[in-house]
């Protein structure tokens, strides 16, 4: 969807969506759009770091991990959340 069709419904998205954060596009780009979104802000500069250390490992025939990198996320809480409901 455009974000000329973003700015042009002023009102969040209804339902709320209720499963995990999904990451979106780089806040530059979504930091104009009303209203703001909550985000999940990822290292994207280690994880390209790694994936080129693999790639590299893996063209020069060296022994790589295949196994699961973790990283740290950041969860970027804007206008989109709502707060938990009162028990």
């Amino acid at each position: 969807m455009p974000s000329r069709d973003i700015r042009r419904s002023r009102q969040p998205p209804s339902p709320f969506p209720t499963g995990a954060p999904r990451p979106l596009p780089s806040p530059p780009l979504i930091r104009p759009l009303p209203p703001p979104l909550t985000t999940v802000r990822q290292p994207t500069d280690r994880l390209a770091l790694e994936v080129g250390r693999s790639v590299l490992a893996l063209v020069g025939n060296r022994d790589t991990s295949t196994g699961e990198l973790l990283f740290d996320s950041e969860l970027v809480i804007r206008a989109t959340t709502a707060p938990a409901p009162l028990r």
